[in-house]
């Protein structure tokens, strides 16, 4: 890999390198976020997403990033893995960053693709790769787009940031690729568990971090680098203190009659029956009768598909059927293709 942007001395050496033009800026940020952290800088900014409740800003004492980092490193067999880790994500995001630490503590360079929802994979010189973070949406598009055998080449992928469809997961074992199904958020300082694509149960990084199960059956994180036990809003099944079953988010529920429905599990059991190509959500609608139902909204026009024989077949639970099918004409969307269920519903919801 050539032409690095900035280069730091660590001891170990770290390089990163902005593979296409537009990446500057990010590798530019990057860099300077490590050499924060190798300062051993007490406290650190980041901004939350809004997993544990509205965004705000929280900070973390560098070494509190590193022993975050190493955990990674060790959980996902790094080490194991020559050659550089690539990321073609947003500086500002506590992925990017944690992906560039671990990139310095272990002397490989880091390079930076434009954040983009097909990353430029055709960018990357020749040689081995270790590991690449992607949002789900991201892996989706390298693969339509005839890059799964680049992806299957590389040590290790992680895929987080949102929910994984199951036919992702699908993809992701026909081309033997080995993905690592992330979970966690900013104020976990990025993920602290992980699982194989088509298992349902993560694991955490190592025996430090424990989970437990809170109010409403909301996921309770504690490690060794955050502030004491941390309530999420995420709704889960905790298996034991070091292996947790993701359900979904507990301020998307929808309460219709009183029967709580998570709308991710409806979208997982729906997506071997939806078409590839099409984007879509399960959200809630305003009911006379029961508060809300579920709707399943898609982006563009609706298909002409017999809706009724598919919630038939993939939806036991009658509750959980949709009512109706909603066109929206686009969803809203971060710089890497993710998908911002938030946004996109108050658009719904702010319609005259």
């Amino acid at each position: 890999m050539t032409s690095s942007i900035s280069t730091l001395d660590s001891g170990q050496g770290f390089t990163v390198i902005a593979l296409e033009p537009h990446a500057q800026e990010v590798a530019e940020a990057l860099a300077h976020f490590v050499q924060e952290v190798r300062n051993g800088r007490p406290a650190i900014e980041f901004s939350t997403s809004g997993s544990t409740g509205p965004p705000r800003k929280i900070t973390f004492d560098s070494k509190k990033i590193l022993l975050s980092a190493e955990a990674s490193i060790t959980a996902s067999g790094l080490e194991a893995h020559s050659g550089a880790l690539i990321c073609p994500l947003p500086a500002h995001t506590v992925a990017a960053r944690m992906m560039a630490v671990r990139a310095w503590i272990l002397g490989r360079p880091l390079g930076v693709l434009k954040p983009a929802l097909r990353p430029a994979l055709e960018n990357i010189p020749p040689g081995p790769i270790a590991q690449i973070a992607l949002s789900p949406a991201q892996c989706q598009a390298l693969l339509d787009s005839g890059f799964g055998h680049v992806l299957a080449s590389m040590g290790s992928v992680l895929v987080g940031g949102g929910p994984t469809p199951p036919n992702l997961e699908a993809l992701l074992l026909h081309f033997h690729i080995s993905a690592f199904i992330t979970y966690g958020m900013t104020e976990t300082l990025g993920h602290v568990a992980l699982r194989r694509s088509g298992q349902p149960h993560y694991h955490s990084l190592n025996p430090s971090i424990r989970f437990s199960a809170g109010e409403q059956g909301c996921i309770i994180i504690a490690t060794p680098w955050t502030a004491g036990p941390l309530l999420t809003t995420d709704v889960g099944e905790v298996i034991d203190p070091f292996t947790v079953r993701w359900l979904g988010r507990a301020d998307f529920v929808i309460n219709s009659g009183g029967v709580k429905i998570h709308p991710e599990e409806v979208e997982r059991l729906l997506a071997p029956f939806m078409p590839s190509d099409l984007a879509w959500f399960v959200g809630p609608a305003p009911d006379e009768r029961f508060g809300s139902v579920p709707v399943l909204y898609v982006e563009g026009e609706v298909p002409s598909f017999d809706w009724s024989a598919i919630w038939v077949n993939a939806l036991p639970e009658k509750l959980w059927r949709p009512r109706r099918v909603v066109a929206l004409p686009r969803f809203h969307r971060s710089p890497e293709g993710k998908f911002l269920r938030g946004p996109t519903l108050r658009t719904v919801f702010e319609q005259p």
